[in-house]
């Protein structure tokens, strides 16, 4: 009970820390229009995330780093790329979350959150994101 002041110390630190989140809401395979004619059989997984009070993300399939995205408040549709996988379709969607903070007069990004789903069926190809009406998370 000795470190009651540390702890409220503690606590009041934390409570000055804005909330961040990080939602998958959908991982959707799309298929290559050209599947038949191609060695590739997908063109990548089109996402939907929901974030708050975080700068960027980092995609990852099946743990292997795709590619990332500087994002604000709100829900945003990305365009995940499979090149590059050896083993294909992607089942799992890793998704990081990183914030700006600065210390020492210096801006960094700090790891904030995490998000895991599955990725989901397979769509018509399409060559940018479109906006997704259902919500699911797998």
């Amino acid at each position: 009970f000795h470190n009651q002041d540390l702890i409220l110390l503690a606590c009041g630190q934390l409570g000055k820390e804005p909330a961040r989140s990080l939602e998958i809401l959908e991982a959707t395979l799309v298929q290559d229009d050209q599947a038949k004619t191609t060695e590739v059989p997908y063109d990548g997984v089109l996402i939907c995330v929901k974030t708050r009070n975080v700068n960027r993300i980092e995609c990852f399939l099946d743990a292997k780093l795709q590619c990332s995205f500087a994002v604000d408040d709100g829900i945003h549709n990305f365009w995940v790329p499979t090149l590059g996988l050896v083993t294909l379709p992607p089942h799992k969607l890793w998704v990081n979350s990183y914030a700006k903070v600065t210390a020492n007069y210096k801006d960094d990004f700090k790891l904030v959150a995490k998000a895991i789903s599955n990725i989901g069926g397979t769509s018509a190809s399409a060559k940018a994101p479109s906006p997704m009406n259902q919500a699911s998370t797998a």
